[in-house]
C-alpha cells in the first residue's frame, strides 16, 4: 500500500512538472505577445445582467482623437429569449457615438470610434433571464501610412464626415446597423420598404442607421474621372449604395456630374442603390455617403484622366484602362442589387433561386469577356474581386439537363447554347490566366449539352 502511495505521489509531481513546462512558456509567450502588441487594451470586462439591470463602463482618461475599437458580445446567444435584447450605447463628448440592440440573431457590436477623452459604454438588459456579456476596448496605434485608413464613428452625417484622400482604401464597418432585426421588432415602424410597397402591406424593412459619411478635397487644376466602389465580404443581395454630394448653404446636395448610365434606379430594384458609381470632379470638397448594410466593407476610389482620351498622351491605353475597370465594376454592382425583383432587404427573407443563378449577358458575360480580353492583350486586372465574383457567378450557373445526367444547361435565358458555350469559354479563360485549374466537370457538362442541342 505504501509503495502504491509513493507511485501516486510521483505521478502527481510528474504531471505538475509537465504542466509547468507546457503552460509556463505559453503564459510567458501570451504575456510577451500582449506586451509587444501595438494595440493598447483600455478595457476588458465580463459581467452578467439581470432583467432591467444596467451597467456603465467608463474608459480611462486618454488623449482626444485617438482611434479605438469597441467589441461588445453576448458569448451565449442561446440564453436570449425570443423577445430579449441587450441595448448597447457608446457615448462621448456629450452625445451618442454608436449603439445597437443585441439579440439571439445578432449578438455583438463591433465599431471603431475616435475618442473625445471621456467615453462611456452603457449596457442595459431587456431580457427575461440573466444575460452574460463581454466588453473589449482597444486603443489603436498611430500610423503614417497613406495607402489605407479606417472609418471611425461618429460619422453618421455629412457634418461629421471622416476625412479621406482619393486613392486610399478605407476599411470600414457598418455593424451599428442591425444584421437581423430582433423578433420583437420584426415589423418596425420605421425603415424603407422594398419596391416602393405600402408599409402596411409588407413586413420587410431595411433597418435604419449604419450610414457612414466621408469627405475629400480635390485641388487639381484639371477635371478627373473617379470610380467609387464598395468591396464586400458577404454577397447576400442586400442592397448597398455609394453616393456623392456637395454642400451648399449648409445642405448636402446630390452631385451627379459624370454619373454612369446605370447609376439611376432601373429595372425594378428592391431599393435604389449602387455598389459602384462614377463622377467627374473638379477643384473642391466632396462628400461620400455609404449605406453598406454589411458588417464589413471597403471603400475604394480610383482616379483617371477625364475623357475624351483621343488627344491625350497614350490616349488609347487610358481609354482601355478606364473602360475595362468600369465594365467589370459596373457588372459586379448590378449583381449586388439585382433588378427585376431580385433583391431583398431583410436577411430573414430569401433571394429567389433564379436571382442567384442570373448571368445576364450585359452585366456578366460581356463585362467578363472585355476584362479577360484586355488581360490577354497586356493590361493588368485591377478590379480582381469584381472579376472573380463575375467568373464564379458564371461557373455556378449551369444545372443538370433534364433526362441527361452528364449534360449541363442554363434555363434562365432564351439562347442556352450561345450562353453555355461562351460561359464555359470565359471560365476556362479565367482559370488559364489566374488559377491554373481545369473545371472538367463544368466543361464536359457544357460540351454534352451542346452535342444534344446541335444534334436536334
Amino acid at each position: 500500500m505504501k509503495t502504491r502511495q509513493i507511485q501516486l505521489w510521483c505521478l502527481v509531481v510528474f504531471l505538475l512538472a509537465v504542466a509547468v513546462i507546457w503552460l509556463g512558456p505559453a503564459q510567458s509567450s501570451s504575456a510577451s505577445s500582449e506586451a509587444k502588441s501595438p494595440f493598447k487594451k483600455l478595457l476588458e470586462a465580463r459581467a452578467r445582467l439581470t432583467t432591467r439591470e444596467s451597467k456603465t463602463y467608463r474608459l480611462p482618461a486618454m488623449s482626444a482623437d485617438k482611434v479605438c475599437s469597441l467589441l461588445v458580445s453576448a458569448p451565449s446567444p442561446a440564453t436570449f429569449g425570443s423577445n430579449d435584447t441587450l441595448q448597447v450605447t457608446l457615448r462621448g463628448g456629450g452625445k451618442t457615438i454608436a449603439g445597437k440592440s443585441l439579440h439571439a440573431g445578432d449578438p455583438d457590436l463591433y465599431t471603431l470610434f475616435r475618442s473625445t477623452g471621456a467615453e462611456e459604454i452603457e449596457i442595459s438588459s431587456f431580457a427575461s433571464a440573466p444575460i452574460e456579456h463581454t466588453v473589449t476596448v482597444l486603443e489603436w496605434p498611430a500610423t503614417t501610412t497613406t495607402a489605407t485608413t479606417v472609418e471611425t464613428e461618429p460619422n453618421d452625417s455629412w457634418s461629421e464626415a471622416n476625412e479621406i484622400k482619393l486613392g486610399q482604401t478605407v476599411w470600414a464597418s457598418a455593424d451599428d446597423k442591425p444584421y437581423i432585426l430582433p423578433l420583437n421588432d420584426s415589423k418596425p415602424a420605421r425603415g424603407v420598404t422594398p419596391y416602393a410597397q405600402q408599409g402596411d402591406l409588407t413586413n420587410d424593412r431595411l433597418p435604419e442607421g449604419g450610414v457612414d459619411w466621408f469627405k475629400f478635397t480635390y485641388e487639381g487644376g484639371e477635371p478627373k474621372l473617379v470610380h467609387f466602389e464598395l468591396d464586400l465580404l458577404e454577397r447576400d443581395n442586400i442592397p448597398v449604395d455609394v453616393s456623392v454630394f456637395t454642400v451648399e448653404n449648409g445642405e448636402a446636395k446630390s452631385y451627379e456630374r459624370g454619373a454612369d448610365p446605370v447609376t439611376p434606379p432601373h429595372e425594378v430594384q428592391a431599393l435604389a442603390g449602387n455598389k459602384f458609381t462614377t463622377r467627374i470632379i473638379t477643384r473642391g470638397t466632396y462628400y461620400v455617403r455609404v449605406d453598406a448594410n454589411h458588417v464589413f466593407y471597403q471603400l475604394r476610389t480610383t482616379i483617371y484622366d477625364a475623357p475624351p482620351f483621343g488627344d491625350q498622351k497614350d490616349g488609347p491605353g487610358k481609354a482601355v484602362r478606364a473602360g475595362m475597370d468600369y465594365l467589370v465594376s459596373a457588372g459586379d454592382s448590378w449583381h449586388a442589387n439585382t433588378p427585376r425583383h431580385g433583391g431583398i432587404v431583410n436577411r430573414v427573407s430569401s433571394a429567389h433561386f433564379e436571382t442567384q443563378l442570373c448571368v445576364a449577358c450585359h452585366a456578366t458575360h460581356f463585362t467578363t469577356r472585355a476584362e479577360l480580353t484586355a488581360k490577354q492583350n497586356g493590361y493588368a486586372v485591377n478590379k480582381r474581386s469584381s472579376l472573380q465574383f463575375l467568373t464564379e457567378r458564371l461557373a455556378n450557373n449551369p444545372l443538370p439537363f433534364y433526362g441527361h445526367k452528364d449534360a449541363y444547361w442554363t434555363r434562365v435565358i432564351s439562347a442556352p447554347a450561345n450562353v453555355m458555350s461562351r460561359l464555359a469559354s470565359l471560365v476556362d479563360q479565367f482559370d488559364g490566366e489566374f488559377t491554373g485549374e481545369k473545371r472538367l466537370s463544368l466543361l464536359k457538362g457544357v460540351a454534352a449539352y451542346l452535342k444534344i442541342y446541335y444534334k436536334g
